[in-house]
């Protein structure tokens, strides 16, 4: 029997009747509460939202899950639910608009658990946490009930943005994603590798509605109840499994996908029949005894892993994988912490941190000893290792899953702590502002750090700021606008790098270790904390000297709420030699045009105190001293204290049609220096001119090259003074602002200019919207002839040429309006075009005056300037 907790359930439907659940301890119509529940004639279940004893649909959606858990199977009509003969218990607290409260769901879960109902579905979700809410369904999960409940519609990773009830951290909640008919995550599913269980369809799903007839709705609403049918399968074939048995059967067998890994825990979408097939398979569990071992290696953890079932005759492989804040292998300077002993039982790569165990034919246990290594490197905490059942043929994992041993480290970081409470205001600056840690007697610079604040408590988390800044100002946040309204009451959170998880953006706050964590931005500290931007990465503190003070600034930036840190904060701080490194990354792809030139930065870690010098060569498809100012090989220096330097290699234009150029920069390691990632790093050249096919060559507000081929081109100088080819066939040329020289060539070309009319130059170039004033006068090469056009104007003779000179001309000349003239000029070479734009004479902001070099108009008549 599955609870549907939703909107109703059409329980008249042809596919639902023979399947809705009857109460056997109510009788129909008397008006008695039969079964003594508080509920009376509650024959089918029960209306939370109208608080009657008629749970019926009129919204849809609860029928519809109900289709998909368990429609009437070989009926002949509509559709066949995951588990056809199961029987459904209507629970309504959505109203017919499919609104509804917490307190009424609640009242629907304990009435299911009161039932002894092991399956409910859940497709709904909606509010803040709510801990009546989490204490139902951890009541029901007491009680030996799963319940299966939507991720959510809003496409979030629900790790740092919970969506209730899927997000409540409770063993027997099943949290479903939605998977399209390709085995896609549905574009609008919630995710989260830690809050979601597995996949379902969901996307397109065909069931039942109200009144006989059958609709197609999307939503993880959809996937959950395929993962409860299944549930209620698995559960009929194998009445004795507990609830986490079921759970793990579901999420072990289901098909892995590439578009669910690192988005849910399993990374599986739901296949019922491994489900079922599975149920005769050996159930593998693990275990570690001792749990607890010093660092010396004198005791060893012992990972006992355990299949249970009937058949144990063969033997079996197990799979499984290794994690926890211990090093299986060394990684840079910190050695291994711990060897897994291997044989023809046991293998194990230390890199990938994956092995298998051997199960001996009969046998029920198979062991992993795992022997830690000493070391004299003190460590900010014990070391973990976890030891986790992986999928495999022949098995499926059990509960639990996952053992984890820990190594007691023998060197130990020095604390330092302020155990003077914190207070934090309803707004503003917390008292004292900032608390402050004097570090010293440290050696070496800072290679890890964790922060400690003890006994948060708040009425509103999502108020709270916290800025750590270390004795050489480097700052980074530890919190930020996190944990939503829900209150927290004595807390110890500690930020460390190598936490697993992050505080969340809403929900409950508890006690735990969480990487820094900033849901929201644009933070603001008042002084004399510095300014930002903040991030929240530790490794700034790397490398940099730890003694001094260190300093926490904790805001308060809304009103109406207050609290306090009220046993202070405390610093771990692991120290070590400074890794002295280099590294190098592209900045900035250069353009043609040189207006933006192609940029290396280089990084170096360690000791900052002096200037370094850095030599490289410089190689690629560009060549130095042609396409971009450079010589190879050659130098950069760090300036003392700075971190970074740069590489500026300013670009040179052509109009040569080829393809984009790189520059690949090489750095060489100084002495006593290593190269952190690769030597080398590439910038790409943008060319901004064509090539056989069309093409779009846009300048800059630089003096630009833009040079089209073969193609049909448009060429756009924008801004400066520009020299523009189009080359063959049909090109569109823009000079834009500023004195540019445009050359059609052949075919038919059309050269523009702002807001000047059309005017057509004997049907072989269109020159369009010109912007001109007086002072600018643009050239235009065109190669071919056009028709001259007779202008009188005389004046005399002269043996220069002045713009305002000719404009005088054939302003006196009374030039037409909308025409266009062809003239030359006594003393000049070259002919020119006068363009009017709808005012007879010469206007100087609207009109054009145009030299042309390249035409025969030998017709043209003479213009004599005084």
């Amino acid at each position: 029997m599955i609870g549907v907790i939703d909107t109703g359930v059409d329980y008249n439907h042809q596919d639902l009747v023979g399947n809705i659940w009857t109460n056997p301890g109510e009788i129909a119509g008397d008006g008695i509460d039969n079964d003594g529940n508080g509920y009376i004639d509650d024959i089918r279940g029960w209306d939370f939202a109208y608080n009657d004893n008629n749970p019926s649909d009129v919204n849809g959606h609860g029928t519809h899950v109900s289709g998909t858990i368990a429609g009437k199977g070989n009926n002949g009509v509509g559709v066949t639910g995951v588990a056809w003969n199961a029987k459904i218990m209507p629970l309504k607290f959505l109203n017919d608009q499919g609104s509804g409260s917490t307190s009424n769901a609640i009242l629907a879960i304990n009435y299911a658990t009161a039932k002894g109902v092991k399956l409910t579905n859940n497709s709904w979700g909606g509010g803040g946490y709510s801990q009546a809410l989490y204490d139902a369904i951890n009541a029901a999960g007491q009680a030996g009930a799963l319940f299966i409940a939507a991720a959510g519609n809003d496409a979030k990773n629900t790790d740092t943005s919970p969506s209730y009830p899927a997000s409540y951290n409770l063993a027997n909640i099943i949290s479903v994603a939605s998977t399209t008919r390709t085995d896609a995550l549905s574009s609008f599913s919630n995710y989260g590798l830690t809050s979601v269980d597995l996949g379902a369809p969901g996307s397109e799903i065909y069931s039942t509605t109200p009144n006989n007839t059958y609709s197609t709705y999307s939503g993880t609403s959809m996937a959950s109840p395929h993962v409860a049918g299944a549930a209620a399968l698995l559960w009929s074939q194998n009445p004795t499994w507990t609830a986490q048995q079921v759970k793990d059967a579901l999420m072990n067998t289901g098909d892995p996908l590439a578009s669910l890994a690192g988005k849910t825990v399993s990374g599986k979408r739901l296949n019922v029949f491994n489900a079922l097939a599975a149920a005769n398979l050996p159930s593998v569990t693990v275990s570690v005894s001792p749990a607890t071992v010093q660092e010396d290696g004198t005791t060893n953890l012992v990972y006992t892993f355990t299949r249970t079932n009937l058949n144990l005759s063969s033997p079996l492989t197990v799979n499984f994988g290794a994690s926890g804040i211990a090093n299986a292998a060394p990684v840079g300077s910190d050695p291994a912490d711990y060897t897994v002993l291997t044989g023809s039982a046991v293998t194990f790569n230390p890199t990938t941190k994956l092995g298998t165990v051997a199960f001996a034919a009969n046998a029920t246990t198979a062991t992993v000893v795992v022997d830690p290594i000493a070391d004299t490197i003190a460590e900010i905490a014990n070391e973990t290792v976890a030891l986790t059942v992986n999928s495999g043929t022949g098995y499926i994992g059990g509960s639990p899953g996952t053992a984890t041993g820990t190594i007691v480290s023998e060197e130990t970081l020095p604390i330092f702590s302020n155990p003077n409470p914190i207070t934090i205001p309803d707004s503003g600056s917390s008292t004292p502002y900032p608390s402050t840690i004097n570090v010293s007697g440290l050696s070496g610079n800072i290679n890890s750090l964790k922060v400690t604040l003890t006994n948060l408590s708040h009425t509103w988390p999502d108020d709270i700021d916290v800025l750590l800044v270390g004795p050489t100002g480097t700052k980074a946040l530890l919190m930020s606008d996190v944990g939503g309204s829900g209150d927290v009451s004595n807390v110890t959170l500690t930020f460390d790098p190598t936490a697993t998880s992050s505080l969340p953006d809403e929900g409950l706050i508890t006690s735990g270790s969480y990487k820094a964590t900033d849901v929201g931005t644009g933070d603001i500290f008042n002084a004399p904390a510095p300014g930002g931007p903040y991030g929240t990465d530790f490794s700034v503190f790397n490398n940099t000297n730890p003694n001094g003070t260190w300093s926490l600034y904790v805001i308060d930036d809304a009103g109406g709420d207050v609290g306090t840190i009220a046993g202070g904060w405390s610093l771990n701080i692991g120290t070590g030699a400074a890794t002295k490194s280099i590294s190098i990354a592209k900045t900035t792809d250069g353009n043609e045009a040189g207006s933006v030139s192609s940029v290396f930065t280089l990084t170096r870690t360690g000791d900052l105190s002096s200037a370094l010098t850095v030599n490289y060569t410089l190689a690629g498809t560009a060549t130095p001293g042609v396409d971009y100012t450079g010589t190879t090989p050659s130098s950069v220096t760090f300036a003392a204290l700075s971190p970074t330097a740069t590489i500026t290699l300013p670009t040179k234009d052509d109009l040569l049609s080829d393809p984009s150029e790189t520059i690949i920069s090489k750095i060489t390691a100084p002495a006593g220096y290593t190269i952190s990632g690769p030597d080398t790093a590439t910038a790409t050249i943008l060319d901004n001119d064509g090539n056989s096919s069309s093409n779009n060559l846009v300048g800059t507000s630089f003096a630009d090259a833009l040079a089209g081929v073969g193609g049909n081109d448009t060429l756009s100088g924008l801004e400066g003074d520009d020299t523009l080819d189009g080359g063959a066939n049909n090109d569109n040329l823009t000079g834009g602002l500023g004195k540019d020289n445009l050359t059609g060539g052949t075919g038919l070309d059309t050269l523009n200019y702002n807001s000047l009319g059309e005017s057509l130059l004997s049907g072989f170039d269109v020159i369009q919207s010109y912007s001109g004033t007086g002072a600018s006068l643009d050239r235009i090469n065109a190669p071919g002839s056009i028709a001259a056009i007779t202008l009188t104007a005389s004046k005399g003779t002269a043996t220069a040429l002045t713009e305002a000179a000719i404009q005088l001309v054939l302003t006196n000349a009374a030039f037409a309006a909308n025409t266009a003239a062809a003239f030359k000029v006594t003393g000049q070479s070259g002919t020119f075009i006068a363009l009017n734009n709808g005012v007879a004479g010469f206007q100087a902001p609207s009109d054009a005056i145009i030299q042309l070099s390249g035409y025969n108009i030998a017709a043209a008549r003479p213009v004599v300037v005084i």
